[in-house]
């Protein structure tokens, strides 16, 4: 409809640097904005919208699927960056000690 796009919050807005913007300012801990990242990164068009939630997703089985399949090179690496630094326990929001063993 067409009040919908007055209602639709700013990460869905259709400029890029809007939804990065809004998408940073989210607080990564909950699980509301983790739920919002998973979907960005998997359908948002705009590499660099994707590389910024990479930054903040918390989801080891996602950001391995990530690392391997984005088809943008800059994304899969942030990905496989960010894997490392979650496996490693030295970022906030790290898994568990058994969920990373696992």
């Amino acid at each position: 409809m067409f009040f919908d796009r007055f209602f639709r919050p700013k990460w869905q807005h259709k400029n890029a640097n809007i939804r990065r913007q809004a998408l940073q300012s989210l607080p990564s801990e909950s699980t509301e904005t983790q739920e919002i990242f998973a979907t960005v990164v998997t359908t948002d068009t705009d590499p660099i919208v994707r590389q910024t939630v990479v930054r903040g997703l918390h989801d080891l089985a996602l950001l391995e699927r990530i690392a391997q399949q984005d088809a943008d090179a800059t994304v899969r690496e942030h990905a496989v960056q960010r894997l490392g630094s979650l496996l490693s326990g030295t970022v906030v929001g790290a898994p568990s000690v058994e969920a990373r063993r696992e």
